[in-house]
């Protein structure tokens, strides 16, 4: 019983990483694009930075 080998809690490494890193693009467009009063250009810049 001891020597048996742990089980990992999770056994398929994923993780939201993906999506965290979209979330901070998100934030980093939305200070940099203060003052503009379009949704469509926030939309586009978003996009580009993503791309």
């Amino acid at each position: 019983m001891l020597s048996e080998k742990r089980k990992p809690k999770y056994p398929l490494r994923i993780t939201n990483a993906r999506t965290e890193g979209f979330n901070n693009v998100a934030k980093l467009v939305q200070k940099r694009a203060y003052g503009v009063k379009s949704f469509e250009m926030y939309r586009l810049r978003y996009l580009n930075a993503c791309a």
